[in-house]
């Protein structure tokens, strides 16, 4: 991709920030197939919270990545993703959790 010189000439800033390196991460899933998400009752967003928040606990982490084509119950609780067909359940992004 060509820039014109005002723009490739401009300090590159991190989308993170400038203090997040990649070994500050750690994977996580919320996928209900895996074996201690099934076990969790993840079914409202303060749930889910907690449960992140221990996740970067345990792994004495900044944050955590994860999240595309994963299955999530989560979004049955929710009247968005609810429709006349098939129940939304398959997350179609990538989580970045700080």
């Amino acid at each position: 991709m060509h820039l014109p010189d005002d723009l490739q000439n401009l300090p590159r800033y991190p989308l993170l920030g400038p203090h997040l390196r990649r070994s500050d991460l750690c994977p996580i899933s919320l996928d209900v197939r895996q074996p201690e998400i099934s076990r969790l009752e993840l079914t409202t967003y303060e749930q889910l919270e907690a449960h992140i928040a221990e996740h970067l606990l345990r792994h004495q982490a900044s944050g955590a990545i994860g999240g595309y084509l994963e299955k999530r119950d989560l979004y049955r609780s929710s009247p968005h993703f609810r429709t006349s067909g098939a129940d939304r359940c398959i997350h179609l992004g990538i989580d970045i959790w700080l």
